[in-house]
């Protein structure tokens, strides 16, 4: 499942006054991440995503995504625990035109991702029975 979001950013938005986007995501994982930053937003426009008050994205919490005609893109592996997972969308604009933003983020359930995992128990119980390691 890919969910996306467009977020228009106004001029002069600072980053003390940030706008703040409250979205729900399913329990599964975040495996897949796309920012884009279409052309003329000259570095200008900048996005964070928070769960609480923990930043996530980046991962480096002193910094956040900027950019001009370019998609940041990644794969992850972000557990999303609960049925609804809170995050949330801090974007901010420093120049002197509106921009618009997409995040993109691809989720799945963590069966799909790791299709064994369930199994780990049976396979190591079945390796010491036969004496493998």
């Amino acid at each position: 499942m890919i969910y996306e979001w467009s977020i228009s950013i106004p001029a002069g938005t600072t980053k003390a006054n940030w706008q703040k986007k409250e979205v729900v995501l399913p329990k599964g994982v975040i495996h897949k991440v796309d920012v884009v930053f279409p052309p003329g937003c000259a570095g200008c426009a900048h996005l964070i995503v928070k769960k609480s008050t923990h930043q996530i994205y980046p991962t480096n919490g002193d910094d956040d995504f900027n950019g001009d005609g370019e998609v940041i893109s990644f794969k992850d592996h972000y557990r999303l625990p609960y049925k609804n997972n809170f995050l949330q969308i801090y974007t901010w604009n420093t120049g002197s035109y509106d921009h618009t933003v997409t995040l993109r983020l691809g989720v799945l359930p963590e069966p799909i991702l790791i299709p064994y995992k369930p199994f780990e128990s049976v396979l190591a119980s079945m390796k010491r029975l036969f004496g493998l390691r």
